[in-house]
């Protein structure tokens, strides 16, 4: 009996399931190749450090295997996925601080590597960009998408 991470089944037409693990690799190098370009460059530059870090993504994989179940193109929701990546990552960004915390995933904290003003103004800067990254879905379903933030 195969593990249930690499089950493929799907309710969608075409048959074209992706495991977690491929979903995982799909959501990170699209998370890895978004550019934070905007200024101030002091408050984007934590937000890309945060994002760098890594982590299980469950949210996004699991919001794309659930997509997946019924249609093939995942890549149409990729920023409705990260934006709720953002939006986890947001949280945490202002836990550490709460808590005071010295590390996360392994390396240093944005108030640690930066200073508390400036973990709370790009934490504030990831919701957001979540907000935007969910508001790229198709418009249809906007209202219900918004709701669920």
């Amino acid at each position: 009996m195969q593990p249930l991470f690499i089950i493929r089944y799907s309710l969608n037409s075409e048959n074209a399931m992706f495991t977690a693990s491929e979903l995982l690799e799909r959501i990170n190098s699209h998370i890895a190749e978004l550019q934070f370009t905007r200024t101030p460059q002091g408050l984007y530059a934590p937000v890309t450090y945060v994002l760098s870090m890594g982590g299980k993504r469950i949210r996004p994989v699991l919001m794309l295997m659930a997509y997946n179940l019924y249609q093939e193109d995942i890549t149409r929701i990729f920023n409705p996925a990260t934006g709720i990546e953002v939006y986890h990552n947001y949280t945490l960004l202002h836990d550490d601080l709460m808590d005071r915390a010295d590390r996360r995933r392994g390396k240093e904290t944005v108030h640690k590597v930066w200073d508390d003003n400036a973990a709370i103004l790009s934490g504030d800067a990831m919701l957001v960009l979540a907000y935007q990254f969910m508001a790229q879905c198709p418009v249809e379903h906007l209202k219900e998408v918004m709701d669920i933030l």
